[in-house]
């Protein structure tokens, strides 16, 4: 997508997909329903991230943001309970809302991860400090990733959001040129396999 098309062309791609995709994301509605069959709730969820995440839809992103706050407490509420979120669109939901709103929702991901022993919601935190597009913030989360609170086997969640965000890209390249080694040391023994050694 960012290397067959110009920024011209990709606004009307994105435009036809949205025309596509986004009427069939509100019929399945942003909530699960009762008996919700695996294959409505795996396509809620894949729309839902393609849309806000890919194609940038702002109006699918309002709502993911909106269930972002909510689950962080940044709509008033001041606690967070990420139960708030559906629970399978709540990666979505955060990444969309680090992004909008920036350093206070990037420190209230960082404080529920802190206390946070839930495996998937801990791999839906770590995805969200890596999919600021900020700059400050976005070196603040590759070097998170470095820190013994992340398990070994979660780190993949942080940069792989990291390097899908096109804005990121030549500064995980930098970054990774000057942590390699300890950015190897901490991947699973599986996934170090596929990296060059140096």
């Amino acid at each position: 997508r960012e290397e067959l098309a110009d920024d011209t062309a990709r606004s009307v791609l994105d435009a036809y997909a949205s025309s596509i995709y986004k009427p069939r994301l509100e019929k399945l509605g942003y909530r699960r329903r009762e008996g919700d069959a695996s294959t409505t709730i795996a396509l809620r969820a894949r729309l839902a991230e393609f849309l806000s995440l890919t194609v940038r839809d702002a109006g699918v992103r309002k709502e993911l943001a909106r269930q972002g706050r909510a689950a962080l407490g940044l709509d008033g509420t001041g606690t967070i309970d990420l139960s708030r979120a559906d629970s399978d669109l709540l990666r979505s939901a955060l990444r969309v809302t680090v992004q909008e709103d920036g350093a206070r929702a990037f420190e209230a991901v960082q404080k529920e991860f802190a206390v946070n022993r839930d495996t998937a919601q801990r791999y839906a935190l770590l995805a969200a400090l890596g999919a600021t597009r900020d700059r400050t913030l976005a070196e603040k989360a590759r070097d998170f990733g470095l820190d013994p609170s992340v398990q070994i086997g979660e780190i993949y969640n942080l940069y792989d959001a990291q390097m899908n965000e096109p804005e990121n890209r030549a500064a995980m390249w930098q970054w990774l040129l000057a942590h390699y080694e300890a950015y190897r040391t901490r991947l699973p023994a599986f996934r170090r396999g596929n990296m060059p050694k140096t």
